[in-house]
């Protein structure tokens, strides 16, 4: 009777559900084609394997150019698309579950136009790569990863708009 009790004991721990740790490594392999159309899935792959060799991370992607992923790790990548543009992946814990998942994956792009002017966009996604609304995200959470919200491009229309007129 004492073995059946274990077996069943070790049955009910064999039928939970065992969430595995999600990294965004494997993230980014399945990341779809659509949200960067120039990196194919290889491409995404490759760059993953090099990095992960520890050898410089590096492939030509579909436009002919360079793209390199300067930093990987558990939960954030970072890819140079081209020497003007820059993909920043995050993977963020949250309190309400989205899509049943604790975290959701949050991509910051940069593009530079000088040293001192970029303009920066943030969306946020489900751990499937389902985007996610403003109203769907914990009002802080942009601001922890994107604190800058307003263009620098624009800045000088920004002034222009803030002056009174005379």
């Amino acid at each position: 009777m004492k073995q059946f009790s274990f077996i069943l004991l070790g049955l009910c721990f064999l039928a939970m559900p065992l969430q595995a740790q999600t990294t965004m490594s494997e993230l980014f392999k399945v990341m779809p084609d659509s949200l960067l159309p120039y990196l194919s899935q290889n491409n995404r792959l490759d760059l993953i394997d090099f990095r992960e060799a520890n050898m410089e991370a590096k492939v030509t992607n579909l436009l002919d150019g360079q793209t390199r992923m300067t930093a990987l790790t558990a939960d954030s990548l970072v890819l140079e698309l081209s020497p003007s543009s820059t993909i920043r992946l995050y993977l963020l814990p949250v309190s309400a579950p989205v899509d049943s998942a604790n975290h959701i994956i949050c991509m910051v792009s940069t593009i530079h136009f000088s040293e001192s002017r970029y303009e920066q966009s943030a969306q946020c996604y489900s751990l499937h790569w389902h985007p996610l609304t403003d109203k769907e995200l914990p009002t802080d959470l942009l601001q922890q990863v994107l604190p800058r919200r307003r263009s620098t491009i624009l800045k000088w229309d920004d002034e222009r708009l803030d002056k009174k007129p005379i």
